[in-house]
């Protein structure tokens, strides 16, 4: 008898430890069944990241050529405003040049040296004209006012050029212009009577 009990032994135990190995196989199954759907999960997450990614890379070539498109626009007009900067400036050197040159430029009698005699007669009967002209105060002022004329008529002549030249140095309407203000400073003057002197 107890070789039978000892072969149903065997067979309980052989049987409960098959079935122990089925129990942890199928534990192992599910849990790799568990790991491998986790897994697919995140390779679908991932593969969502990834497509997200390569449309935001796509978008940002597509910006980065558009800002390089516009960045070669923005230098060419900075090149041409740099070339009409310097024709301007160089417009505005032409004109100060013949300003000095017409400020500098001696009187006709002022800068000879050697005056022949006819010259020299021609000089003194106009100084004697002016000398009976400008014997009266009345002849004086009408002098000094037609002299007044000629100079207000020369300066509007230069002024004339300036403006052409302040045309050109124009910035477009900008109120700055390299940091410093480009509308002229408004002076207010006032003028207050003075008290009398007692």
């Amino acid at each position: 008898m107890q070789k039978i009990q000892t072969g149903t032994y065997r067979k309980i135990l052989i049987f409960v430890l098959i079935l122990f190995a089925a129990v942890s196989l199928s534990r192992y199954i599910w849990g790799l069944r568990t790991q491998v759907k986790v897994l697919e999960n995140e390779k679908r997450n991932l593969l969502q990241e990834l497509k997200k990614e390569k449309e935001v890379r796509e978008r940002l070539i597509q910006e980065n050529l558009l800002l390089k498109g516009n960045l070669e626009a923005a230098q060419g007009e900075v090149a041409r405003f740099k070339e009409e900067i310097s024709q301007s400036r160089q417009i505005t050197e032409q004109l100060n040049a013949q300003l000095l040159a017409f400020k500098q430029a001696p009187l006709p009698v002022a800068g000879e040296k050697s005056v022949s005699g006819d010259k020299m007669s021609e000089l003194s009967r106009q100084e004697d004209e002016l000398k009976l002209h400008l014997d009266s105060i009345a002849k004086l002022k009408k002098a000094m006012r037609q002299l007044k004329r000629q100079v207000h008529k020369v300066g509007k002549e230069i002024n004339g050029k300036s403006e052409t030249v302040r045309f050109l140095e124009g910035n477009r309407g900008f109120l700055l212009r390299e940091g410093k203000s480009t509308i002229p400073a408004r002076l207010k003057i006032e003028v207050n009577p003075a008290s009398a002197k007692q």
